[in-house]
């Protein structure tokens, strides 16, 4: 029997309710997180620089993906902000997205609660509807807040949506009321998480594959599949053949495949610093200039645009790399990847997956055996999170894939429940979203009363380098690590060497150029002027520095100016 409409009008009402408040929360957090940067963010922030050059290249990148890039450009060539200004405005396409995540999620219930009907799953009650939508909304919140974060600048947001977006498309047409229009929403869908992010290409191919297995038996579904099979192959085959003709081989992009050789092979330095090869790893093709040894200095001048040139391509320093299969090593892999995914999220996961399992528990009284009621949804995320252990499984890979999960098992198990323990079932979905609030609340609260942002750190250290003399399209050295400087995009600067710095997962020898002497610092100072280096930026020792360091940044970071740089500044000064 149908609920009265005044039951029907109570649930839009409060549904509504709790979804704005979702929206409000993301705003919150978000603006929260609005000066951080990561060194993802400063790659991505250095393509959308060059988009707005009309650089076409920046389009067709084998390592970072176009669509957020794109996104960053769109708005800066809209609103052109000024250089201080940027990064906030980075962090307003993320902040969209994750309500655009939101937006997804709505349409995903609503949907998938059609297609229930459809499957002639028990119509839900008032108290039942309302504690699945008090769930979802908080679970969203969780893998927002606690498995993605809006503190990157990344295009993990992104993925949420549009995992959101696909999930939801193709329960509409599966329920029934999708069309042709529906259909083709879902490959453009598709094509746009791979313009995304170049692990969803293989995920898409496994949701075609799962929903083709899912739909086999049915005709239209079966017709607008292939409607949207033919929009995603139409969108992103051209895509990887300019790529694959760009990288003179057939690839859909390059991230996996250095993800693999860092992280489970181990065959070269994460990230950056690879110098020199071997038989197992093959040889450097583009190898960083080791122009000292005591300590470690990598000159990269010449080589690549970007603001740190070995982050912005490393495809191109890394290009001659091996990455063959390792049957060991991918074992380890597998079984290290429980603990990845766990890694700060063990709470939310645990009280998350405790209400499906106990909802379970429930509907299993009845005796009643029935098939979900999208399968493809349920292969498809588990297949995500099979696709990610082989290389790395981090929270922020696989959120949007944790919600669908546990959402379409809660609300599964919760049809089938009996009469006589619907109150326990909500009490049970009510008592999650209580825990999880509480998970979220505390988590968004430490934020709350965190240390100031790196990111403002690094303005500040923007303007001091500007203070002191140290001019657009300068060239900078870093001592240790060199990813952290977003200092340098803001200011249009470039980091050309690095000192001390080894490798991404290789001890710094830093300790060797504090320790130096008078004499073999100022050789050092003028190799480095040579290459037209104008500055030397610390973060660390700095108080320990010896004459001409200048604390910057709110004494977090030091600079030393040198060769044309030090020119400059005393010209600067009054």
């Amino acid at each position: 029997m149908s609920e009265p409409k005044s039951d029907l009008r109570w649930t839009v009402l409060h549904s509504r309710t709790l979804y704005g408040f979702a929206a409000l929360s993301i705003f919150a957090v978000s603006w929260r997180s609005r000066a951080n940067i990561n060194p993802d963010g400063i790659s991505y922030l250095d393509l959308s620089r060059e988009m707005l050059k009309a650089n076409a290249s920046a389009y067709f990148h084998p390592y970072w993906s176009p669509l957020l890039p794109a996104l960053i450009a769109m708005v800066q060539k809209i609103a052109s902000p000024k250089p201080n200004s940027i990064l906030l405005l980075a962090h307003a396409v993320i902040t969209a997205s994750a309500l655009a995540g939101l937006v997804a999620f709505i349409h995903l219930v609503d949907e998938w609660r059609r297609l229930l009907a459809t499957r002639g799953r028990k119509e839900l009650t008032r108290g039942q509807d309302f504690s699945l939508s008090l769930f979802g909304l908080v679970l969203l919140l969780s893998a927002v807040t606690g498995f993605l974060g809006t503190d990157n600048i990344s295009p993990d947001m992104l993925v949420l949506a549009l995992v959101f977006a696909i999930a939801g498309t193709s329960c509409r047409l599966a329920n029934g009321r999708g069309r042709a229009g529906s259909a083709f929403w879902l490959g453009l869908f598709l094509a746009l998480g791979y313009f995304t992010k170049a692990a969803l290409f293989p995920l898409a191919l496994l949701f075609l594959m799962a929903s083709a297995i899912s739909w086999l038996k049915n005709r239209t579904l079966v017709k607008h599949l292939l409607i949207a099979s033919l929009v995603f192959t139409a969108l992103a085959a051209p895509y990887i053949a300019i790529l694959s003709v760009r990288e003179h081989k057939v690839t859909f992009g390059e991230s996996g495949r250095l993800s693999y050789a860092w992280l489970v092979l181990h065959n070269s330095p994460s990230f950056a610093g690879w110098t020199q090869g071997s038989q197992d790893s093959g040889y450097p093709a583009h190898p960083l200039r080791v122009s000292g040894t005591n300590p470690t200095i990598l000159q990269f001048d010449n080589t690549v645009q970007g603001t740190l040139p070995i982050w912005y391509n490393p495809v191109y320093f890394y290009d001659g790399l091996k990455a063959p299969f390792d049957l060991k090593l991918q074992i380890k892999q597998v079984l290290r990847s429980p603990s990845q995914v766990l890694k700060n999220t063990t709470k939310i996961t645990a009280v998350a997956l405790a209400v499906p399992a106990l909802l379970f528990v429930l509907g299993r009284r009845r005796g009643q055996r029935s098939r979900f009621a999208a399968p493809w949804l349920i292969a498809w995320a588990f297949g995500a999170y099979f696709m990610y252990s082989l290389i790395e499984l981090l929270p922020r890979f696989v959120g949007s894939f944790f919600v669908i999960i546990v959402f379409v098992g809660a609300s599964e198990f919760l049809t089938r429940i009996p009469e006589v323990s619907i109150r326990l079932g909500n009490l049970t979905l009510f008592i999650g979203a209580l825990l999880l609030t509480g998970l979220v609340a505390s988590r968004s609260a430490r934020r709350f009363v965190s240390p100031e942002s790196n990111g403002t750190l690094q303005q500040l250290t923007a303007d001091d380098l500007q203070r002191l003399g140290v001019l657009p399209r300068g060239r900078l050295a870093v001592v240790g690590d060199p990813f952290n400087v977003y200092f340098a995009f803001r200011d249009n600067l470039r980091v050309v060497a690095t000192i001390g710095f080894r490798g991404g997962d290789i001890p710094a020898d830093t300790d060797k150029f504090w320790s130096m002497d008078n004499k073999s610092q100022t050789a050092l100072e003028d190799r480095l002027a040579n290459v037209g280096v104008t500055a030397i930026i610390s973060s660390s020792s700095c108080t320990a520095s010896g004459s001409g360091w200048v604390p910057i940044g709110n004494n977090e970071y030091c600079a030393l100016l040198i060769g044309g740089g030090q020119r400059k500044s005393q010209a600067a000064r009054p």
